[in-house]
């Protein structure tokens, strides 16, 4: 009995000091991450609205129209349609399906949720494809972009044959299916490594899992994604599989002290990795879209240590001034080839050139120049995959640039095997050209 009494008090006591220990780390790391900025990005911008503006500007990472005309709602018709003062009006930045009809009820609900009793509206472009008049881009009576919200909780598609904002609604799209974020792309990520969960395209239809277990040949997998991407402009991508891990538990002779290590464990990792240097923390990642209010050169880009290649047309790429291709060095490291593309503005770089941006890297490279809208260079954004090493047979074609990042004026492609990658590399250029970027 009196040893059962010490264990508990043992069990009690290291309980406390764990705890203490906790209190502690939070206190040392809550000042080890006090004095440290959060990387200035469009999702983190201190500026504000800006009055007597008629027309949608990206400001605090969301696109805005403080004074574009306010209309009365009479109904919301459907998940496309609004019927107001003026007659029925319809989104010009992005369209939803009637199916999938579930998706398309969520989304009749966010329109009219986000419409209220009135809303703003701004014309497209003059020289529209549209053949009807009533299509126009939706803000709410705050001012903020309705299409981008649908766009961006993965309930709506993007318009993507013209537009003034189509590259920052091409940017939320690609973020939208990044996430797996919403009824649309739900298990998105999974299907593209060939395990489709609820993942669908509106007007087409799956195999379901169970036929996949059941195929011994991915070829129907293959053709199924060959469709969506001749309706969607996608490209197949292959992500290997990662194989689990066992997980070894220490043993405890208290449960409630193993409990408390455990939690310690956690936090300790979480708090750790977020607040001193982490990877794990957001802000310590160099932000895809970013902006400080400085305007880049092509001499301060050529006064750094890259080295230019070859300089391509402008043609078929709207609103660029200059497009470099060539390597950048840092220190002793390897070199990695970067695709330059310089706009006039921070805004241009992004709503003319998000789109293009996203055709010449990562899963979504168009990499035939038949097909690319943008053809100069692409055979530069094509690399081998596969070594052929030991008599092995290289497999293909696949995008040199794994990602990009609008950085002040600039869109960046950058060489990398995926994303995340090519994000890194892209900072290092961004590093040469505004050191402490």
């Amino acid at each position: 009995m009196k040893s059962s009494k010490n264990n508990k008090i043992k069990d009690f006591s290291g309980s406390i000091t764990v705890v203490f220990a906790v209190v502690v780390l939070l206190v040392v790391v809550a000042s080890c991450s006090s004095g440290r900025e959060p990387a200035k990005s469009v999702e983190a911008s201190d500026s504000v609205g800006i009055p007597g503006v008629a027309s949608g500007v990206v400001s605090e990472g969301s696109l805005l129209c403080l004074e574009c005309e306010l209309i009365d709602v009479i109904e919301v018709v459907d998940a496309n349609t609004v019927r107001t003062s003026l007659g029925d009006i319809q989104m010009y930045g992005a369209y939803v399906l009637d199916q999938p009809s579930d998706c398309a009820a969520l989304s009749h609900d966010r329109l009219r949720e986000l419409v209220g009793d009135s809303f703003r509206i701004e014309p497209g472009p003059a020289d529209s494809i549209r053949n009807d008049s009533d299509h126009f881009y939706m803000y709410t009576s705050a001012g903020k972009s309705i299409e981008e919200a649908l766009v961006r909780d993965g309930l709506a598609l993007v318009w993507n044959l013209d537009g003034q904002h189509i590259g920052w609604f091409l940017f939320r799209d690609s973020s939208a299916k990044k996430h797996d974020t919403g009824c649309l792309w739900k298990g998105y990520n999974a299907f593209q490594r060939g395990e489709p969960s609820e993942f669908r395209v509106p007007g087409l239809t799956y195999p379901s899992n169970e036929q996949i277990k059941g195929s011994n040949s991915s070829g129907q997998l293959t053709l199924r994604w060959q469709q969506i991407s001749s309706a969607q402009n996608f490209s197949w991508a292959t992500v290997p599989s990662i194989p689990g891990s066992n997980l070894i538990q220490p043993k405890f002779k208290s449960r409630s002290l193993y409990l408390t290590v455990t939690i310690v464990g956690v936090i300790f990792a979480i708090v750790q990795f977020n607040a001193c240097g982490g990877t794990l923390g957001d802000e310590q990642k160099f932000p895809q879209i970013s902006d400080s209010g400085q305007v880049i050169s092509v001499e301060t880009l050529q006064a750094t240590s890259f080295k230019e290649s070859s300089v391509y047309s402008t043609e078929g790429l709207p609103g660029a001034t200059y497009v470099s291709y060539g390597f950048l060095r840092v220190g002793s490291g390897d070199p990695y080839e970067y695709e330059v593309r310089f706009y006039d503005s921070h805004q241009q770089a992004v709503e003319l050139g998000t789109r293009f941006a996203i055709e010449g890297s990562g899963n979504t490279a168009i990499l035939d120049a038949d097909e690319a809208t943008y053809k100069d260079g692409v055979k530069n954004r094509r690399v081998i995959i596969g070594s052929g090493v030991g008599g092995g047979a290289r497999s293909g074609i696949g995008p040199k640039f794994g990602g990009y990042a609008v950085f002040e004026n600039i869109v960046m492609l950058c060489q990398g095997s995926d994303e995340a990658q090519s994000i890194e590399r892209c900072a290092l250029l961004a590093n040469a050209l505004v050191p402490g970027a």
